[in-house]
Protein backbone atom coordinates (compact mmCIF):
# COMPACT_ATOMS: atom_id res chain seq x y z
CA UNK A 1 0.00 0.00 0.00
CA UNK A 2 1.02 3.58 -0.67
CA UNK A 3 2.35 5.83 2.11
CA UNK A 4 3.31 9.41 2.61
CA UNK A 5 4.48 11.99 4.93
CA UNK A 6 1.86 14.10 6.20
CA UNK A 7 1.86 16.29 9.63
CA UNK A 8 5.19 14.66 10.95
CA UNK A 9 4.23 11.06 10.55
CA UNK A 10 4.12 8.19 7.52
CA UNK A 11 0.10 7.75 6.67
CA UNK A 12 -1.14 4.52 4.94
CA UNK A 13 -3.64 5.34 2.44
CA UNK A 14 -5.27 3.95 -0.58
CA UNK A 15 -7.48 5.48 -4.14
CA UNK A 16 -10.15 3.65 -5.67
CA UNK A 17 -11.48 5.24 -8.92
CA UNK A 18 -12.12 8.00 -10.56
CA UNK A 19 -14.25 11.56 -9.89
CA UNK A 20 -14.64 14.41 -7.63
CA UNK A 21 -12.67 13.12 -4.05
CA UNK A 22 -14.57 11.63 -1.29
CA UNK A 23 -12.22 11.16 1.94
CA UNK A 24 -13.63 8.53 3.91
CA UNK A 25 -12.25 8.85 7.46
CA UNK A 26 -12.28 6.09 10.20
CA UNK A 27 -13.65 5.47 14.05
CA UNK A 28 -11.96 4.71 17.06
CA UNK A 29 -9.56 1.04 16.24
CA UNK A 30 -10.27 0.96 12.48
CA UNK A 31 -8.19 1.10 9.80
CA UNK A 32 -8.86 1.32 6.35
CA UNK A 33 -9.91 -2.34 5.63
CA UNK A 34 -13.14 -1.00 7.57
CA UNK A 35 -14.61 0.49 4.63
CA UNK A 36 -14.82 -2.59 2.97
CA UNK A 37 -18.61 -2.42 2.08
CA UNK A 38 -18.33 0.95 1.16
CA UNK A 39 -14.97 0.99 -1.51
CA UNK A 40 -16.66 -0.56 -4.50
CA UNK A 41 -19.52 1.26 -4.38
CA UNK A 42 -18.35 4.82 -4.05
CA UNK A 43 -15.23 4.39 -6.40
CA UNK A 44 -17.91 3.66 -9.20
CA UNK A 45 -18.70 7.57 -8.97
CA UNK A 46 -15.80 9.35 -6.81
CA UNK A 47 -12.36 9.27 -6.29
CA UNK A 48 -12.65 7.36 -2.95
CA UNK A 49 -9.38 7.93 -0.83
CA UNK A 50 -8.77 5.79 2.65
CA UNK A 51 -6.87 6.01 4.82
CA UNK A 52 -5.27 4.62 8.51
CA UNK A 53 -6.15 7.51 11.05
CA UNK A 54 -2.36 8.00 13.25
CA UNK A 55 -1.67 5.22 15.30
CA UNK A 56 -3.41 2.10 13.30
CA UNK A 57 -3.12 -0.21 10.58
CA UNK A 58 0.29 1.07 8.62
CA UNK A 59 0.35 4.75 9.69
CA UNK A 60 2.66 5.59 12.46
CA UNK A 61 1.44 5.15 16.44
CA UNK A 62 3.78 8.25 17.76
CA UNK A 63 3.21 8.56 21.86
CA UNK A 64 1.14 10.64 23.71
CA UNK A 65 -2.77 11.77 23.74
CA UNK A 66 -4.22 12.46 20.20
CA UNK A 67 -6.90 15.05 19.49
CA UNK A 68 -9.61 15.16 17.16
CA UNK A 69 -8.07 18.35 15.63
CA UNK A 70 -4.46 16.86 15.06
CA UNK A 71 -5.91 14.01 13.25
CA UNK A 72 -7.88 16.40 11.44
CA UNK A 73 -4.29 17.75 10.42
CA UNK A 74 -3.18 14.78 9.49
CA UNK A 75 -6.15 14.22 7.14
CA UNK A 76 -6.08 18.03 5.16
CA UNK A 77 -1.91 17.03 4.74
CA UNK A 78 -2.79 13.66 3.16
CA UNK A 79 -4.96 15.22 0.70
CA UNK A 80 -2.33 17.93 0.12
CA UNK A 81 0.32 15.18 -0.45
CA UNK A 82 -1.84 13.89 -3.14
CA UNK A 83 -2.76 17.21 -4.99
CA UNK A 84 -6.52 17.40 -3.95
CA UNK A 85 -7.68 21.29 -3.28
CA UNK A 86 -10.93 20.29 -2.52
CA UNK A 87 -13.17 16.91 -1.22
CA UNK A 88 -16.38 15.76 0.04
CA UNK A 89 -15.47 14.89 3.61
CA UNK A 90 -17.47 11.72 5.64
CA UNK A 91 -16.57 10.42 8.84
CA UNK A 92 -17.91 7.72 11.84
CA UNK A 93 -18.06 7.97 15.11
CA UNK A 94 -13.94 9.33 15.90
CA UNK A 95 -13.73 10.05 12.31
CA UNK A 96 -16.89 12.03 12.35
CA UNK A 97 -15.30 14.30 15.61
CA UNK A 98 -12.47 14.18 13.05
CA UNK A 99 -14.74 15.49 10.16
CA UNK A 100 -15.79 17.95 12.39
CA UNK A 101 -12.63 19.35 13.14
CA UNK A 102 -11.60 19.78 9.21
CA UNK A 103 -14.94 21.33 8.00
CA UNK A 104 -14.05 24.13 11.04
CA UNK A 105 -10.40 24.37 10.08
CA UNK A 106 -10.02 24.29 6.19
CA UNK A 107 -13.46 25.49 4.87
CA UNK A 108 -12.48 26.03 1.54
CA UNK A 109 -11.35 22.81 1.11
CA UNK A 110 -14.76 20.63 2.02
CA UNK A 111 -17.07 20.21 -0.67
CA UNK A 112 -19.91 18.25 1.45
CA UNK A 113 -20.13 16.80 4.90
CA UNK A 114 -20.97 13.46 5.99
CA UNK A 115 -20.99 13.27 9.87
CA UNK A 116 -21.79 9.43 10.89
CA UNK A 117 -22.98 7.97 13.86
CA UNK A 118 -21.13 10.51 15.66
CA UNK A 119 -21.25 13.70 18.19
CA UNK A 120 -20.22 16.92 18.94
CA UNK A 121 -19.07 16.34 22.34
CA UNK A 122 -19.06 13.58 24.72
CA UNK A 123 -22.30 12.61 26.64
CA UNK A 124 -22.57 11.98 30.43
CA UNK A 125 -22.70 7.64 29.13
CA UNK A 126 -20.28 8.05 26.67
CA UNK A 127 -17.77 9.72 29.33
CA UNK A 128 -18.66 6.84 31.54
CA UNK A 129 -18.42 4.33 28.65
CA UNK A 130 -14.81 5.66 27.46
CA UNK A 131 -13.50 5.52 30.94
CA UNK A 132 -14.51 1.96 31.29
CA UNK A 133 -12.62 0.80 28.06
CA UNK A 134 -9.51 3.32 29.24
CA UNK A 135 -9.17 1.18 32.09
CA UNK A 136 -10.23 -2.10 30.67
CA UNK A 137 -8.23 -2.20 27.60
CA UNK A 138 -5.13 -2.56 29.47
CA UNK A 139 -6.24 -5.48 31.79
CA UNK A 140 -7.80 -7.66 29.17
CA UNK A 141 -6.00 -6.20 25.86
CA UNK A 142 -7.76 -5.03 22.87
CA UNK A 143 -8.92 -8.34 21.48
CA UNK A 144 -10.91 -9.80 24.71
CA UNK A 145 -11.94 -6.18 25.07
CA UNK A 146 -13.76 -6.14 21.08
CA UNK A 147 -16.00 -8.59 22.27
CA UNK A 148 -17.44 -6.29 23.96
CA UNK A 149 -17.28 -3.51 21.92
CA UNK A 150 -19.53 -6.01 19.13
CA UNK A 151 -22.62 -5.79 21.60
CA UNK A 152 -22.21 -1.71 21.36
CA UNK A 153 -21.99 -1.91 18.00
CA UNK A 154 -24.36 -4.07 16.51
CA UNK A 155 -28.11 -4.45 17.25
CA UNK A 156 -29.71 -7.74 19.03
CA UNK A 157 -32.00 -8.02 16.09
CA UNK A 158 -28.66 -8.51 13.91
CA UNK A 159 -27.20 -11.01 16.12
CA UNK A 160 -29.92 -13.01 16.16
CA UNK A 161 -30.39 -13.10 12.31
CA UNK A 162 -26.70 -13.25 11.53
CA UNK A 163 -25.15 -15.34 14.27
CA UNK A 164 -22.35 -16.58 11.82
CA UNK A 165 -21.68 -12.76 10.46
CA UNK A 166 -21.99 -12.09 14.04
CA UNK A 167 -19.11 -14.75 14.93
CA UNK A 168 -16.85 -13.90 11.94
CA UNK A 169 -17.09 -10.19 13.26
CA UNK A 170 -15.91 -11.36 17.01
CA UNK A 171 -13.24 -13.08 15.13
CA UNK A 172 -11.85 -10.33 13.06
CA UNK A 173 -12.26 -7.92 15.63
CA UNK A 174 -10.31 -10.42 18.52
CA UNK A 175 -7.58 -10.44 15.97
CA UNK A 176 -6.26 -6.66 16.22
CA UNK A 177 -3.06 -5.93 16.33
CA UNK A 178 -2.97 -2.58 17.07
CA UNK A 179 -1.36 -2.09 20.54
CA UNK A 180 -2.65 -0.74 23.51
CA UNK A 181 -0.82 2.49 23.97
CA UNK A 182 -1.98 3.88 20.52
CA UNK A 183 -5.36 2.30 21.25
CA UNK A 184 -5.26 4.77 24.38
CA UNK A 185 -4.07 7.52 21.95
CA UNK A 186 -7.00 7.24 19.90
CA UNK A 187 -9.24 6.89 23.33
CA UNK A 188 -8.31 10.44 24.08
CA UNK A 189 -9.13 12.37 21.07
CA UNK A 190 -12.58 11.30 21.50
CA UNK A 191 -12.57 11.93 25.34
CA UNK A 192 -11.48 15.59 24.98
CA UNK A 193 -13.33 16.29 21.82
CA UNK A 194 -16.06 19.42 21.75
CA UNK A 195 -17.22 20.84 19.19
CA UNK A 196 -20.27 21.53 20.52
CA UNK A 197 -19.61 25.82 20.35
CA UNK A 198 -17.95 25.93 17.47
CA UNK A 199 -20.30 24.36 14.84
CA UNK A 200 -21.59 27.00 14.12
CA UNK A 201 -18.46 27.40 12.16
CA UNK A 202 -19.14 25.10 9.57
CA UNK A 203 -20.61 26.42 6.43
CA UNK A 204 -20.44 23.50 3.97
CA UNK A 205 -23.80 20.98 3.09
CA UNK A 206 -23.42 19.07 5.59
CA UNK A 207 -25.63 15.51 6.70
CA UNK A 208 -25.95 14.39 9.95
CA UNK A 209 -26.84 10.44 9.60
CA UNK A 210 -27.56 8.66 12.18
CA UNK A 211 -29.20 4.93 13.19
CA UNK A 212 -32.27 4.67 14.76
CA UNK A 213 -30.45 1.84 17.38
CA UNK A 214 -26.74 3.45 17.80
CA UNK A 215 -25.93 2.90 21.66
CA UNK A 216 -23.23 4.74 21.93
CA UNK A 217 -24.49 7.94 20.04
CA UNK A 218 -28.13 7.77 20.18
CA UNK A 219 -30.67 10.48 17.76
CA UNK A 220 -30.53 12.88 21.02
CA UNK A 221 -26.61 13.44 19.67
CA UNK A 222 -27.35 13.42 16.40
CA UNK A 223 -30.08 16.13 16.76
CA UNK A 224 -27.68 18.38 18.74
CA UNK A 225 -25.08 17.82 15.58
CA UNK A 226 -28.16 19.25 13.21
CA UNK A 227 -29.17 21.87 15.29
CA UNK A 228 -25.59 23.36 15.81
CA UNK A 229 -24.53 23.57 12.06
CA UNK A 230 -27.07 25.95 10.40
CA UNK A 231 -28.60 24.41 7.08
CA UNK A 232 -27.45 21.20 7.96
CA UNK A 233 -29.93 17.74 7.26
CA UNK A 234 -30.62 15.22 9.58
CA UNK A 235 -31.63 11.93 8.72
CA UNK A 236 -31.57 8.11 10.13
CA UNK A 237 -31.06 4.68 8.66
CA UNK A 238 -34.28 2.67 9.11
CA UNK A 239 -32.19 0.03 10.31
CA UNK A 240 -29.15 -0.67 12.34
CA UNK A 241 -27.23 0.29 15.49
CA UNK A 242 -23.71 2.33 15.41
CA UNK A 243 -22.16 -0.25 13.33
CA UNK A 244 -24.47 0.68 10.27
CA UNK A 245 -21.75 0.91 8.12
CA UNK A 246 -21.66 -2.65 8.08
CA UNK A 247 -25.12 -3.76 9.17
CA UNK A 248 -26.90 -1.81 6.78
CA UNK A 249 -24.32 -1.48 4.78
CA UNK A 250 -27.05 -0.60 1.66
CA UNK A 251 -29.01 2.01 3.48
CA UNK A 252 -25.80 3.29 4.57
CA UNK A 253 -24.44 3.54 1.48
CA UNK A 254 -27.63 5.00 -0.50
CA UNK A 255 -28.05 7.70 1.97
CA UNK A 256 -24.33 9.01 1.14
CA UNK A 257 -24.92 8.85 -2.61
CA UNK A 258 -27.83 10.37 -2.48
CA UNK A 259 -26.58 13.18 -0.45
CA UNK A 260 -23.85 13.80 -2.51
CA UNK A 261 -25.59 13.73 -5.78
CA UNK A 262 -28.29 16.23 -4.76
Amino acid sequence: MPTTKANGITINYEVHGDGSPLLLINGLADDLSAWGYQIDEFAQHYKTIVFDNRGIGGTEKPAGGYTTRQMAADAKELLDALGIERAHVLGVSMGGMIAQEFAIAYPGTVDKLLLCCTCSEPSEANKRLYRIWEETAPILGLGQMMKEVLLWCFTPEFLQQHPNVAQETEEALTGITQPVEAYLSQLNSIQVHNATARLGQIDAPTLVLGAPKDLIFPPFQSEQLRAGIGGSQLRFTEHGGHGYQWEAADEFNSAVLEFLRA
